[in-house]
């Protein structure tokens, strides 16, 4: 019996050593289990953060589309010198970042297939194989980047330079050791041209004028080229050159861009300008409302950089057209933030008009004395006193447009294309003001009979010498031309006005008030006819409500004050006159006040 008790408990002992030892292998096999999972997690973990860097990296490399200098060749007397290639390809660099940032242009930068944007930098060279060589020579096999490279070596007469780039083949130039920096210039002009050739025409018209040959053969050649974003954007260059030599050209380069692209507000903004030139009112309105409704469909980066910049500009064009000068003036006061400086100026130098036409000299005065003698500002100078009705200023102004204009590098053609735009109507206005009407038909009776301004000049004309038939021909037919815009109407009821024929004229005014609902004169004109049919009491509304447009027009207060005066009203009529006193008048109006103020 102990024998076997002494077996039993030996067994025991083995079964709890085997057990021990079988918990401790199991321990062994977990630990050994979860140290590989653990590793092999880090290692998928490794892996893909390995994988997200070159992924990364291959996006950011595919996405390289800047330009990188390599260091020049040059030689060792010029390096002893200090003229290292480093040095050279720095001076390349500097040329070219003052190109790039001297061209003003709406063109966005995603509509250009190289495109650097401000990405231009020279590569410092390394020994050895570095990080930064793997990703160059990775952004050289899937990205767009421009590599200019080149070397300045030695000739019998001097030296020489030739650069090149991607895919371009070298040029070379040539000169003396002090002529090394223009040189490099030409170098730098010539990547310029050969990589971007629309920056670079553009940058040509900006530095060097708009009758710069290069740069119109440039845009020639691109709107010749396959690409429908090249030509789209070569004819808006050409655009910009045209109109020094022939208004129709522009006109025809801003339908070419919409014929490539209807869809583009772009082509019908650049149609604006040339179509006011011509006095083609209605076809500005018309460009206008298209602008309008394909600006705000275009969700293109060119379409919202054009929104963003350029909305202010063609909304005060239009509104100007349709004798909302309010809406005009808040247009360009918006404009003044805009991205691009050639819109902040045309806000600066569109104000002295527009206060102009408002009746507030007040505004319009200081707003001249700050833009500098123009070809616009003359004209618009001329404009200006015509309102004021200041005719033998008028007449002044107008004398200097013209030669104003061909300073500016216009071509006689174009010069007189602008003058009967902006200029002689107004002067034949003038003229026939001051009873001067063979000079008033020198002016005008040779002006296109499709323009606007001068066909209703016409009738204004015909009406001042009582050529009551004539008169109602040029009004009829400027209404034809454009029957949306309310001007001419308001001029044929003036004229039924001064003829007595006061419900015709009311009847013109209802029209162009409700065609231009912002237009002082229309309702000014109508308060003076209801005091002339003793309704002065029905002329309080309509001299109130014109006063909401032009609230500094002096004449208005007079009137407003006369048809006070008659209903009795003499206190509010004194303080009519005494803010009339305050503003500008005629030698006429200042003369009436003398007359009714003290009654």
């Amino acid at each position: 019996m102990d024998n076997q008790a002494r077996v039993l408990h030996l067994q025991a002992e083995e079964m709890a050593r085997e057990d021990s030892l079988r918990h401790w292998s199991l321990l062994v096999q977990y630990t050994s289990g979860v140290m590989k999972v653990a590793f092999e997690l880090a290692g998928a973990l490794a892996l893909t953060a390995l994988a997200v860097v070159i992924g990364v990296a291959m996006y950011n490399a595919a996405n390289e589309d800047g330009v990188i200098i390599e260091a020049f060749s040059v030689p060792s007397d010029l390096a002893n010198k200090g003229i290292t290639g480093q040095a050279v390809a720095a001076q390349i660099l500097d040329r070219l970042s003052y190109m790039q940032s001297a061209t003003r242009s709406s063109r966005p930068a995603a509509s250009y297939s190289n495109n650097w944007h401000n990405d231009i930098k020279v590569q410092i060279p390394n020994t050895g194989v570095s990080i930064s060589d793997a990703y160059r020579l990775l952004a050289s096999w899937l990205g767009h980047q421009t590599v200019v490279s080149g070397e300045v070596y030695r000739t019998d007469t001097g030296l020489a330079v030739t650069a090149r780039a991607t895919g371009v083949g070298g040029a070379t130039v040539t000169g003396t050791d002090k002529q090394l920096a223009n040189l490099l210039s030409q170098a730098a002009e010539t990547i310029y041209e050969e990589t971007q050739p629309f920056r670079y025409a553009t940058y040509r018209i900006n530095t060097r004028g708009g009758r710069d040959s290069l740069a119109r053969s440039l845009f020639e050649s691109l709107a010749a080229s396959d690409s429908v974003e090249e030509r789209f954007w070569a004819y808006g260059g050409l655009r910009a050159m045209d109109q020094f030599k022939d208004w129709r050209l522009p006109r025809a380069d801003a339908l070419a861009q919409i014929a490539i692209k209807p869809d583009s507000p772009i082509g019908y903004a650049n149609l604006l300008l040339p179509e006011t030139v011509f006095g083609h009112d209605e076809a500005v309105v018309s460009a206008a409302q298209k602008i309008a409704g394909l600006a705000s469909a275009d969700t293109t980066a060119a379409g919202r950089a054009f929104v963003r910049n350029n909305s202010p500009t063609y909304r005060a064009r239009v509104a100007v057209v349709l004798a909302d000068y309010p809406a005009a003036i808040a247009a360009w006061i918006d404009a003044q933030h805009s991205a691009r400086p050639d819109v902040r100026a045309a806000a600066r130098t569109s104000f002295p008009v527009l206060y102009a036409l408002v009746h507030d000299p007040a505004g319009s005065d200081p707003a001249f004395d700050r833009v500098p003698r123009t070809p616009t500002d003359e004209a618009t100078r001329t404009i200006a006193a015509v309102i004021a009705g200041d005719w033998q200023r008028a007449i002044r102004s107008a004398q200097t447009a013209g030669a104003s204009y061909r300073r500016a590098g216009y071509s006689p053609l174009a010069t007189e294309q602008y003058l009967y735009g902006f200029v002689h109507p107004w002067v034949a206005f003038s003229y026939a003001q001051l009873g001067e009407f063979a000079r008033a038909h020198a002016e005008i009776d040779h002006a296109p009979l499709d323009n606007y301004s001068c066909t209703y000049v016409r009738g204004v004309i015909a009406s001042l010498e009582h050529n009551w038939r004539t008169a109602d021909y040029w009004f009829g037919r400027a209404i034809a031309q454009a029957p949306s815009i309310g001007i001419a109407f308001y001029r044929w009821g003036e004229s039924y006005a001064a003829r007595g024929d006061f419900d015709d004229a009311i009847a013109k005014l209802i029209i162009a008030h409700a065609k231009a609902p912002h237009y002082a004169e229309p309702l000014e004109l109508w308060g003076e006819i209801l005091v002339a049919k003793n309704r002065s009491d029905l002329s309080l509304v309509k001299f109130q409500e014109a006063a909401q447009y032009a609230p500094n027009w002096g004449r208005l207060h007079l009137k407003w004050g006369e048809a006070l005066l008659w209903l009795g009203r003499k206190e509010e009529a004194r303080a009519q006159f005494a803010i009339a006193s305050s503003l500008y008048l005629s030698d006429a109006d200042h003369a009436q006040l003398l007359r009714v103020r003290h009654v």
